[in-house]
C-alpha cells in the first residue's frame, strides 16, 4: 500500500535504482524521506515501471497516503529535527 524510505546518504539510489524497481513491481505509493532536503518525496500511479504522479512536500505540508486518505500526515513529524 505504501513503502518507505528514509534517505540521508542513499537519496540518489532510492529515487534512481529502488523506484523505478518499486514501480515495475506495482507498489501504489513510494515515499522517500529526504532528510537532506528536508522533505518527503512522494510518488504514486506507477504504470510500465514509471511513476505517473511525482510531488514533493516540504516540512511546513502534509499529505495522506492513499490508502488512508482521512490519515493527514505532517511532514514535520516524519523529519528529524532542524539542524541549528
Amino acid at each position: 500500500m505504501l513503502l518507505i524510505e528514509v534517505a540521508e546518504s542513499s537519496l540518489r539510489s532510492d529515487r534512481d535504482v529502488k523506484g523505478p524497481l518499486y514501480a515495475e513491481s506495482r507498489v501504489r505509493e513510494y515515499w522517500i524521506v529526504a532528510i537532506e532536503r528536508d522533505c518527503i518525496e512522494v510518488y504514486r500511479d506507477s504504470a510500465d515501471g514509471h511513476w505517473n504522479t511525482v510531488f514533493t512536500v516540504g516540512r511546513d505540508g502534509t499529505d495522506s497516503p492513499l490508502a488512508f486518505p482521512d490519515l493527514v500526515i505532517p511532514v514535520e513529524a516524519i523529519l528529524p529535527p532542524p539542524r541549528c
